[in-house]
């Protein structure tokens, strides 16, 4: 008889994990939409603003609105735990590439240069601005506890090749509860000692996410299960 009660637990359990992911597969894809949405709408009057010049091979540029900028090619598959490798959506390892504009530089110094990914607070770039300095970039770096150490764990740096490069195995060493918007963003930049012919190359960000104390997932869990069975007129007690 328990045996067969842990069964179905165990069944309930998978349809609600299953049911969970294809929610949050739902919000993200909202989520990518309505920026579509704000970008295209953004272009329209694009032509009304002066534009830098595309980045040409052996140019040096300096401005600060220089169209070079490094972008994710994906976003971070959720929910996020602590000591957890973090994913793509697509349930792969993460992938950053250098670009012109919209178009990626895949030949010349850029494409192999070296990136790493870091940490921000969740408040960075909050008002929705798309362009920053560097100066602003780093100062909305996150610290580690006792603001020592890094918040990100494993390979968090890797060499461009042909503009682009997947940085696999890493992971949250801390939850984001301790930040004042709760939230942490993942951000990539070009290693500081590696800058290229004095080109300033815009950071990438990431859409801020929620980071959860590993700990926690089973009671997120069972919580689901309760629900459900709440739902269907059962009643499930847990010790916490």
């Amino acid at each position: 008889m328990v045996q067969r009660k842990m069964e179905g637990i165990q069944k309930v359990q998978a349809l609600m994990m299953r049911k969970l992911e294809n929610l949050e597969e739902k919000v993200e894809s909202m989520s990518h939409e309505v920026k579509k949405l704000a970008r295209l709408h953004s272009n329209r009057h694009a032509d009304k603003y002066p534009r830098s010049e595309p980045y040409q091979e052996g140019a040096t540029l300096s401005e600060p609105n220089a169209n070079i900028r490094l972008r994710f090619l994906d976003g971070l598959r959720t929910p996020i735990y602590t000591d957890k490798i973090i994913t793509s959506q697509s349930n792969a390892a993460i992938r950053v590439g250098v670009f012109d504009g919209e178009k990626m530089i895949n030949e010349g110094p850029l494409s192999k240069a070296k990136v790493e990914i870091l940490v921000l607070r969740g408040d960075f770039c909050s008002d929705g601005q798309e362009s920053w300095t560097e100066e602003e970039f780093n100062s909305h770096i996150a610290q580690g506890r006792h603001r020592q150490g890094s918040v990100l764990g494993g390979d968090c740096s890797a060499w461009l090749n042909n503009g682009e490069a997947s940085l696999g195995k890493i992971r949250f060493r801390e939850g984001s509860s301790r930040t004042p918007s709760r939230k942490f963003i993942v951000g990539g930049r070009v290693c500081m000692n590696r800058k290229i012919g004095g080109i300033r190359v815009q950071e990438a960000v990431m859409e801020p996410v929620t980071v959860l104390d590993r700990r926690n997932e089973g009671k997120r869990l069972l919580l689901l299960v309760s629900m459900f069975f709440v739902s269907i007129g059962l009643t499930l007690q847990f010790p916490f």
